[in-house]
């Protein structure tokens, strides 16, 4: 049965190595700072009934933690993972509040978002017309080519070169803005504007193309 713990000195210094079971591997060592081996186990004891301190200086984290995120970066590595996977993985750390915003290369979240506009709102490729049509919804040449244009006069020229995974509800309020201030538009007009991108990420969010946490009302 293997240890639950291995020392091993690096230089003058011992290390502590845990015991994943999970993985049957020992994970990355950690300076206990010690130099005699009866010190450095006192110390790993102690790791054991109070938490490994942070390396950040922030708090201790329990050894079962440390081991859980050991195994956490294990299956990461080893998994041969999808861009949908790892959309999803995103997608867990912003609702943790981990991150704001992450691109997944290849992904879908990775498109241009006027890219992803100028498909959406063309009628004879998009697929939210076909599903529309599919599903007995009316949806009409004339609405797709006035959405196009506002989108080619309007959204393209603002959001320029950024992802479909980093659009934001500071993008559109700040869109929204500009064209109340810059444009000197009707807020009947801008909520018209607005549809375009706001109807777009909607069914990109229900589809899996984005795994952004979207603002209310998206």
């Amino acid at each position: 049965m293997l240890r639950r713990f291995s020392l091993y000195r690096r230089g003058k210094i011992y290390y502590c190595q845990f015991y994943n079971p999970k993985t049957g591997k020992y994970i990355s060592g950690r300076s206990t700072g010690q130099k005699s081996r009866n010190a450095a186990t006192l110390v790993v004891y102690e790791w054991e009934q109070n938490g490994l301190p942070d390396r950040g200086g922030g708090g201790r984290r329990p050894v079962s933690e440390t081991i859980d995120m050991d195994t956490v970066l294990e299956a990461i590595r080893k998994t041969d993972l999808t861009s949908q996977d790892a959309e999803r993985i995103v997608a867990a750390l912003k609702t943790r509040g981990l991150i704001e915003t992450a691109i997944v290369k290849a992904g879908p979240g990775s498109e241009l978002f006027t890219a992803f506009l100028s498909r959406f709102w063309d009628y004879d490729q998009s697929p939210y017309v076909r599903e529309k049509l599919a599903h007995g919804h009316s949806i009409g040449r004339r609405h797709c080519y006035d959405m196009a244009l506002w989108h080619k006069l309007y959204w393209r020229t603002f959001f320029g070169d950024k992802s479909l995974s980093q659009i934001q509800k500071a993008d559109l309020k700040g869109f929204s803005l500009w064209l109340a201030e810059s444009k000197k538009l009707k807020p009947k007009t801008i909520n018209n504007i607005l549809s375009v991108g706001t109807v777009a990420l909607r069914w990109a969010k229900a589809n899996d193309l984005s795994q952004r946490i979207q603002p209310r009302g998206w």
